[in-house]
């Protein structure tokens, strides 16, 4: 007797594939049954936007890929002027023009997508088609915002708004007044935030919305028309803000987000030295959660030349209470700033970057690491010259208190990491998933270490090493069941001891027969200075 799974269970199936980004699997179902048609293409549409077009097809992908995400961009601009069976724009949440950008930046680069080309833009699709050169070159920007500006007609549930390129003032505020579910929007500049009154629309037609992303933002004035955008909007509704370069940000954008203090959970902006100063206008954020700083300009050692500047950034950032994510980018005094936070018996951090300080200076820094036993993510980038063994062992000993890291990545500060150190990491942090560091002079005996540990997924040598084919071999040989789809990647091998391609391939071919692993090598190219000398 035949079973059949009621029509209400298919959304929750489908829903679950696009939640794992399966679109090959919902493009089949969607095309296996008329009964799994619609539920399949709904699930896959409302997630159109989640991959990159170069994830897609990479380029030995023969253009199978390619055909397909033109299908899917092709198929939705249609929908959209009602050319297709199904209404496939009413089916998504989130829309990402930054994606269809990139295709046609491909369709302009590579002659070899013409044929594609020409496919994508046929029939009713001519309508959207903007030329730079008629014949030859497309105005990706113009027609990325005719394709948006017909969409937005015919996607009143989009919840995720992601443009490209130089968006215009006035497609973006008519986009805004058609979308009232709208939580999220990315833009590539600010400058259409300058040229519009976009936050009140989206007071007044976007109560959802609470989330902003910016790349840059370059104009003498970014600082006040910014802190005009963001005072505008619905007081402590704005709970993320991400401004990923140049905006000019200063005291009274700082001033703006005071106004939002209590809603803002994450806050990840790139400032320079004259800024850091002003943040402390923003007040108390008791709700932040993920705070990434990027200093714009890195030549500036805050703690002896703005001590001002420091002790006004170090108060406001102990005054968030609920931090669980740091990054401090391209700061010189970065270490000195976090370390009395990773002291602080309110703060419990789960993920912490720091780079650009010195390893030497920053004993105490290490030290203080010990206090965040919750820390799962750790990167650290800095200079490790001048270090003695008691810097190393310090640190070590901090490091391998941390039992509930996932992930740890050290460049220049374990540059004097030898095969003893490395070993130690890989054995004493049981939930350890990826492990990539420095060194010098790392061997074979190092890889017992790594078939010891149980959940290392993920381990990358940027150390020179001197890695032998036997020594691999037994190494894949050794690995088990819970070594599945280990990647094992070196950068940095020695060309002394390099192995050759068909070792390299043997190696490969071992480690995915045994555990469906992956065997990444390269081998450090050799220092020009070797060979100098006296000329004859």
């Amino acid at each position: 007797m035949a079973v059949y799974l009621p029509d209400d269970i298919f959304p929750i199936i489908f829903g679950h594939l696009a939640d794992q980004r399966d679109s090959h699997t919902l493009f089949n179902c969607s095309i296996s049954s008329k009964r799994l048609t619609v539920p399949a293409l709904t699930a896959l549409y409302r997630y159109q936007y989640a991959r990159p077009v170069r994830e897609w097809y990479p380029d030995d992908n023969q253009g199978r890929d390619a055909q397909r995400i033109s299908g899917l961009w092709r198929s939705l601009a249609l929908s959209a002027v009602d050319k297709t069976f199904f209404p496939y724009c009413r089916y998504i949440h989130s829309l990402d023009l930054r994606d269809l950008r990139e295709l046609l930046d491909d369709f302009n680069a590579k002659r070899t997508r013409q044929p594609l080309f020409r496919d994508f833009f046929k029939g009713d699709m001519t309508q959207f088609r903007v030329w730079i050169k008629p014949g030859e070159r497309l105005n990706s920007d113009a027609t990325v915002e005719a394709i948006g500006e017909a969409i937005s007609l015919k996607a009143p549930f989009i919840e995720d708004l992601m443009t490209a390129g130089q968006v215009s003032a006035d497609a973006l505020r008519r986009w805004v007044l058609r979308m009232p579910n709208l939580q999220y929007l990315c833009l590539f500049n600010g400058k259409a935030i300058g040229e519009s009154d976009l936050s009140p629309l989206l007071r007044s037609h976007c109560p959802k919305f609470r989330s902003l992303m910016m790349y840059s933002w370059f104009a003498d004035d970014s600082d006040s028309r910014f802190g005009t955008f963001i005072s505008s909007l619905q007081p402590q509704s704005l709970q993320s803000l991400e401004v990923m370069s140049e905006a000019g940000i200063k005291i009274k954008t700082c001033k703006a987000l005071a106004l939002h203090n209590q809603s803002l959970t994450k806050l990840h902006i790139a400032l320079r030295p004259d800024s850091f100063q002003s943040l402390s206008e923003i007040g108390p954020c008791r709700a932040l959660e993920s705070l990434h700083l990027e200093d714009l300009e890195g030549t500036i050692d805050l703690e002896s030349a703005q001590s001002q500047s420091f002790d006004d950034l170090l108060a406001w950032m102990r005054q968030c209470k609920n931090l669980r994510d740091l990054e401090l980018k391209n700061f010189i005094s970065g270490a000195a700033i976090v370390t009395p936070l990773l002291s602080d018996e309110d703060v419990y951090l789960e993920s912490l970057e720091v780079d650009s300080y010195t390893m030497a200076e920053r004993r105490n820094f290490h030290l203080a690491l010990m206090n965040q036993p919750n820390l799962k993510y750790l990167c650290l980038r800095g200079d490790g010259d001048d270090v003695v063994r008691d810097d190393i062992d310090a640190f070590l000993h901090s490091l391998v208190c941390l039992k509930d890291l996932r992930e740890l990545n050290l460049t220049g500060v374990s540059d004097y990491f030898t095969d003893p150190h490395i070993s130690h990491l890989a054995t004493q942090l049981p939930k350890l998933e990826k492990l990539n560091t420095s060194g010098y002079g790392v061997t074979d005996r190092v890889l017992p270490s790594i078939v010891q540990s149980k959940s290392l997924r993920e381990v990358t040598f940027q150390a020179i090493t001197s890695f032998t084919l036997g020594g691999l071999l037994d190494f894949v040989n050794d690995l088990g069941p819970d070594h599945n789809g280990l990647v094992f990647e070196t950068i940095n091998a020695d060309p002394d001891s390099r192995l050759s391609e068909d070792e390299v391939r043997l190696v490969e071919e071992s480690i995915s027969g045994r555990v469906g692993g992956t065997f990444r090598y390269d081998a450090r190219d050799p220092d020009p200075s070797d060979f100098e000398g006296d000329s004859d």
